[in-house]
């Protein structure tokens, strides 16, 4: 367990990240007999134990050499912008998108492709970030080298791994409009506050920390958290 990982534990053991929230759904909809699409597979998936389990997993990524990279167990694989999904790979009942929204430079356009290849009753699992946050607004004005240098130090990403922003889908409204549009409806949707983002210093995640246990129970930032976790169901 790291330094943060432990002071987190001690300080703020309720506290819940975004990727268990991600966890709880990728748990609840991948069951062994669907179809899944691992939109923005990249190079590697979060949460691979439970994508294992589907009857089928296809990852989808427009960075060649990403999916040239990726050693998950996929039943299919390609190389493809959403909007250029082929119908030939067919329907499927659970579509994931982790860490894809902020990057849709048409997003409306984009949905409604996902809706094509979702069946009906099928659903969509995403995390994305929220422009409401701080950080967010920050890194809108950042450029991506410096996004790229930042991930890598505080997160452990790859800079290869960091691609530019749009941020045009990225707050909840937009997100439910978008959605709602192209014939998806809302199951769960939340905001998620980050406390890895301020581990570069124990003193101010501590503060972070105690902040965010005063102001959490209350609801009344909860708009303004960094992170967005959600489904969403297409119609019959």
């Amino acid at each position: 367990m790291s330094a943060t990982d432990e002071i987190i534990r001690r300080w703020y053991p309720t506290y819940r990240d975004v990727g268990y929230y991600l966890k709880q759904y990728l748990a609840k909809y991948i069951t062994p007999d669907v179809r899944v699409l691992d939109v923005g597979c990249g190079r590697q998936t979060y949460g691979q134990e439970y994508y294992r389990r589907a009857h089928e997993w296809v990852g989808v990524d427009p960075d060649r050499q990403a999916i040239a990279e990726n050693t998950m167990p996929l039943t299919h694989k390609l190389t493809s912008e959403i909007k250029d999904l082929p119908l030939s790979l067919g329907q499927f009942d659970v579509i994931t998108a982790q860490w894809v929204l902020e990057h849709l430079q048409n997003p409306e356009s984009d949905i409604r492709r996902l809706n094509t290849v979702c069946k009906p009753g099928g659903y969509v699992i995403f995390t994305t970030t929220n422009v409401h946050s701080p950080v967010i607004w920050m890194s809108k004005i950042a450029p991506t080298s410096l996004k790229k240098r930042m991930r890598k130090a505080l997160l452990g990403i790859e800079e290869k791994d960091t691609y530019p922003t749009a941020y045009r889908i990225n707050t909840l409204g937009k997100i439910d409009t978008i959605f709602s549009a192209a014939g998806f409806t809302r199951v769960e949707v939340r905001t998620v506050g980050v406390l890895a983002y301020f581990s570069f210093n124990m003193v101010i995640l501590r503060l972070k920390i105690l902040l965010d246990r005063l102001v959490d129970p209350l609801g009344i930032f909860s708009s303004m958290n960094t992170h967005i976790v959600g489904v969403y169901r297409k119609k019959h």
